[in-house]
């Protein structure tokens, strides 16, 4: 049941997204790979794909409320655990095409610019990930317990911060020289560790949140 809740999650956010969108992420994707310069890479890993793939919250919660998915999951033979675990699966599911498109991105950035070694843009692609892990799980939780409006609010913030803070060390050339005593790989590892964390929390907290509605 859970893997059917997720594929109706996942059909409906892809079908919400229009024609006009794919153009023009597919030209901005050029664009930030061929035209920006080095700036292109990192821009697009935090700007572009890890908005796209936190973006699943609002646009299910919309959905949910417009076409009354949440009565439909109401009506169908399945536990709490199970209808919130299909809404988390069909989230991270989804981000799964942004995080191939990445790869490609790096390719042609590479060929193009020169910029980075292989390891770096490995970096980029899994710290993105990171933050899109714990923004879609905050969000999710947000979206069992508030309406739309606030769910599209805390998305907002969320990505304005992350926005705020890149372009504060990008434009500022704040000095992150003491990032290289620290191993690189670690943080990573310790940045998908606490966003397990977060999400597996959050889960639990969905859970808990979608039963008392229920009541």
């Amino acid at each position: 049941m859970t893997m059917g809740l997720a594929y109706r999650d996942v059909l409906i956010f892809w079908r919400k997204n229009s024609k006009k969108s794919y153009i023009y992420n597919a030209v901005l994707f050029l664009v930030l790979a061929l035209a920006v310069g080095k700036f292109g890479a990192a821009t697009y890993m935090f700007l572009m794909a890890m908005a796209q793939m936190t973006t699943a919250p609002v646009m299910l919660k919309e959905a949910d409320i417009n076409h009354k998915g949440w009565l439909f999951s109401l009506s169908l033979p399945c536990s709490e655990r199970e209808i919130v675990r299909g809404r988390f699966l069909a989230a991270f599911l989804i981000q799964v095409p942004y995080l191939l498109s990445m790869p490609v991105f790096s390719v042609i950035h590479h060929l193009a610019h020169r910029s980075y070694t292989p390891e770096y843009y490995v970096k980029l692609m899994l710290t993105a990930w990171i933050c899109a892990i714990i923004i879609t799980a905050i969000n999710l939780t947000v979206s069992f317990a508030a309406g739309m409006d606030v769910v599209a609010v805390l998305y907002m913030v969320l990505i304005c911060l992350l926005v705020v803070g890149y372009l504060i060390v990008t434009l500022a050339d704040i000095d992150l020289s003491f990032l290289l005593f620290i191993n690189e790989w670690l943080l990573i590892a310790a940045g998908f560790a606490f966003a397990l964390l977060v999400t597996g929390i959050c889960y639990l907290l969905a859970v808990r949140i979608y039963r008392k509605q229920k009541k």
